[in-house]
């Protein structure tokens, strides 16, 4: 599991590189065992197709959109735990996110951010971007209270505003 990041020219050298993040998201995804759990993320955060509603992804799994919520975020927690453990290609794209957000000056919405980090900024894609910054803003934020830290790390309040 790699970050794929197209080649630069020198005159692009300084500049941050863009992302093909679709794998990684494929990989992210295939650490959730449940069929029925991965339907819920990627219908929630639009992955594949249109983000949809709790009630919407309630109706077509039979289960309420309450319980929808509650499995949503549980599956949040796993890999977001996930993230900080064995997925170390999301810390690489957290860099990668963060570094044009400063450039953009610190703060952007999730489309000027997927413009800017791959190469082709569909739908699809800031929703990827989105589901990315929503992993590791809140693992970083663990890995700071796990390392008993008195201030909390500049990048989750970054990437979190700029949803």
């Amino acid at each position: 599991m790699q970050v794929k990041e197209r080649n630069v020219s020198m005159s692009e050298a300084t500049e941050a590189p863009t992302l093909d993040i679709s794998d990684d998201v494929k990989d992210i995804l295939s650490t959730i065992e449940r069929e029925r759990e991965r339907e819920i993320i990627a219908r929630r955060f639009g992955l594949y197709d249109r983000k949809e509603t709790l009630e919407q992804i309630g109706e077509l799994l039979g289960i309420t959109r309450e319980r929808v919520r509650q499995l949503e975020k549980a599956i949040m927690i796993r890999l977001k735990i996930a993230a900080e453990e064995s997925l170390p290609h999301v810390e690489k794209l957290e860099k990668v996110l963060v570094r044009h957000l400063y450039d953009l000056g610190g703060i952007a919405r999730v489309t000027e951010l997927a413009a800017q980090t791959t190469t082709d900024p569909g739908e699809r894609e800031r929703a990827h971007v989105a589901f990315i910054a929503e992993l590791a803003s809140k693992s970083s934020t663990t890995k700071n209270k796990s390392r008993n830290s008195s201030t909390k790390s500049l990048v989750p309040s970054k990437l979190t505003a700029s949803l």
